[in-house]
């Protein structure tokens, strides 16, 4: 007799107990360089530091942890101006596990808006009174209710508002899927890692009416990191001590980015970039273009209803320096096996990007429509994206990089460019965390063992 097959709706699956000793609690850290009443700003105090306790018997769920604070513009001009979108005023991130390095993403906020844009467009739209990142209601809404939104966050922004950020950080970031064992770090003042933010300048975080003044600035106050603190049953705690005494080990997969330069002179239209990456598992890498005129000095602009800021992203069709021929290499391979051609348009990169990022079928924020009626990725949101995994899941099949000690090669083209151009390359790389006997983590070719 052949085997039939019945639909899988016909039968509900026996839902399965959990452990009602497991416990949970949300916790709210405060810096370990503040007193209650610290503030933060680029000229006075500039770090922000957090010391994550070994909590005994337990573990962070990175998954429901995020930053919240209060920022302030302040300056002689303070009616006049606003805070960018995003509020982009990390520079740079580090994590530490005692003396050793986990983590250190530099140009923090260009990675923040790049990542962005591949997020959802209901997604940044319903979140702009979150997360403080106006752009995508500014260009959805009518004069009337956009005159209205402007108004009122400049004035919120003048007296201080409460916005919250996620975290980009691969071991304690939103995309860590994985329980973090604080519990068994090896602890160095009672803490299990030291989480540092560094502040970005004032003239890439608020932005000006045209004429203002440049004493244009900012603060940071009331910050938090919340984290999710789950507490496990003894037994369980038991069997995780009884394998990392034997001589094993707790292993934490996670993703990374390290970022790389190169500033290219006005008039030049083609570019030979060389990333020296020593990975043994690179993901992917993601390139932005930036105006160099825009990494210093305030952004001033006509009025509040543009939506271009100090990140504003070069290379689409309606900006001056156009790109239209991309290739990347590495060894004898090419991806894509032949130049991307923008040829009528920059749709062929943005294609590839969206592939690369297994978004092909989804609505995402880089190809919204502007103001002025083109995508976002033509005006000021353009980015170039690799992917090198051959499928979209946890096994490490990406580009090893540390095969042959050859560099990462990237060669553009442009129709257009009058531009002093500052290119970031960001390289997207999987790891393992490994913490071992006594709590000890080592970094070695790459990979943390």
């Amino acid at each position: 007799m052949s085997s039939v097959a019945l639909p899988s709706q016909l039968v509900s699956p026996p839902r399965i107990s959990g452990d009602d000793r497991l416990k949970s609690e949300n916790v709210v850290l405060y810096p370990a360089n503040a007193s209650g009443a610290t503030s933060f700003s680029y000229t006075n105090n500039s770090r922000i530091v957090f010391n994550i306790p070994s909590y005994p018997k337990s573990f962070v769920n990175p998954s429901r942890s995020y930053l919240s604070f209060t920022i302030k513009k302040t300056g002689t001009l303070a009616s006049s101006t606003r805070i960018c979108n995003n509020c982009p005023f990390i520079s740079r991130f580090t994590l530490k596990a005692g003396s050793q390095l986990i983590e250190d993403i530099q140009d923090y906020s260009t990675l923040e808006k790049a990542m962005s844009l591949f997020e959802g467009v209901d997604f940044t739209e319903t979140r702009s009174h979150v997360n403080g990142d106006f752009s995508d209601l500014t260009r959805k809404l009518d004069d009337t209710k956009l005159d209205a939104t402007i108004t009122r966050f400049t004035q919120d922004q003048q007296t201080g508002i409460t916005y919250t950020k996620p975290l980009l950080s691969g071991v304690i970031g939103k995309g860590q899927e994985y329980y973090l064992p604080v519990g068994l770090f090896q602890a160095s003042s009672s803490h299990a890692l030291q989480m540092e933010i560094h502040l970005a300048p004032d003239d890439q975080v608020v932005q000006t009416l045209t004429g203002d003044s440049s004493t244009a600035a900012y603060t940071i106050s009331n910050v938090g990191l919340h984290l999710e603190v789950v507490q496990l049953p003894e037994r369980a705690i038991g069997a995780f001590n009884e394998a990392v005494m034997s001589g094993g080990m707790v292993s934490i997969p996670f993703k990374t980015s390290r970022v790389f330069r190169q500033y290219v002179p006005t008039t030049q239209t083609s570019i030979d970039m060389n990333i020296v990456e020593s990975a043994k598992n690179v993901e992917n890498a993601i390139l932005v273009i930036r105006d160099q005129s825009s990494l210093s000095g305030h952004f001033t602009s006509t009025d509040f209803k543009n939506t271009d800021d100090n990140l504003e992203f070069l290379g689409g069709s309606e900006t001056n320096t156009v790109v239209s021929q991309i290739s990347w290499r590495y060894g004898t391979q090419q991806y894509p096996p032949s130049p991307i051609e923008n040829i009528g348009g920059t749709l062929p990169t943005i294609l590839n990007n969206l592939s690369s990022m297994d978004m092909l079928n989804k609505a995402v924020r880089m190809t919204t429509i502007d103001t002025n009626a083109y995508p976002i990725y033509d005006t000021n949101s353009f980015a170039i994206v690799q992917g090198f995994k051959t499928s979209a899941d946890n096994i490490e099949n990406g580009l090893n990089a540390a095969a042959s000690g050859a560099p990462l090669e990237l060669k553009l083209r442009f129709s257009e460019n009058t531009n002093n151009l500052a290119l970031f390359c960001f390289v997207n790389s999987s790891y393992s965390l490994n913490v071992k006997a006594g709590g000890n983590v080592t970094m070695v070719d790459g990979r943390v063992v």
